[in-house]
């Protein structure tokens, strides 16, 4: 046998295995890729549920402005302007299970957002502390709240409502990470 009948040989060989490589490495690429796009779409989903969790406190916070201000009695004309900031919604929430919710995505998913989140609990425990003091004052004494009781309560929930924009703008960048 001479050299020139082992050529073919070694080239269906080499072909063979260039073949076998390059079916390991497409494969190995396309698992990659959609294992990056599927862990994207994951984050991006919680992401997407911190700020629909931010929006929906605003909400609770806008309702409870409004029941307050109607509980202290505040003028007409007053509780038409607080109706175009507060915007009232008719759904109900419930504060502490969205606090609960947001704190286990961030501690879960995003330690990015502790410190934007971490602010937004404080400020919701300082809002729900003051309005659990207005409601009781106003029971335990029959009388309706003072107007500054119900000043004090709005500046409370005007410092909720700033901290979820600000939870919702860092949301905002994060979600640009994964576009």
């Amino acid at each position: 046998m001479t050299n020139s009948d082992f050529v073919p040989v070694i080239a269906a060989l080499v072909g063979g295995m260039l073949t076998i490589i390059g079916g390991f490495v497409a494969s190995f690429m396309i698992l990659r890729s959609s294992r990056k796009s599927e862990k994207r779409a994951f984050f991006r989903s919680g992401l997407e549920e911190i700020y629909m969790i931010c929006t929906s406190l605003q909400n609770d916070i806008d309702n409870s402005i409004i029941v307050a201000a109607e509980l202290a009695e505040v003028q007409k004309d007053e509780m038409n302007a607080l109706r175009l900031v507060h915007r009232p919604t008719q759904e109900i929430n419930n504060t502490e299970a969205f606090c609960g919710k947001l704190s286990f995505l961030m501690f879960s998913y995003f330690p990015k957002l502790e410190p934007s989140i971490g602010s937004l609990d404080i400020a919701i425990n300082k809002f729900k502390y003051a309005e659990y003091l207005y409601y009781l004052e106003a029971n335990s004494t029959n009388m309706k709240p003072s107007r500054e009781q119900f000043n004090s309560l709005q500046l409370l929930a005007k410092t909720v409502i700033g901290e979820c924009r600000k939870v919702k703008i860092q949301i905002e960048k994060e979600i640009k990470r994964f576009i």
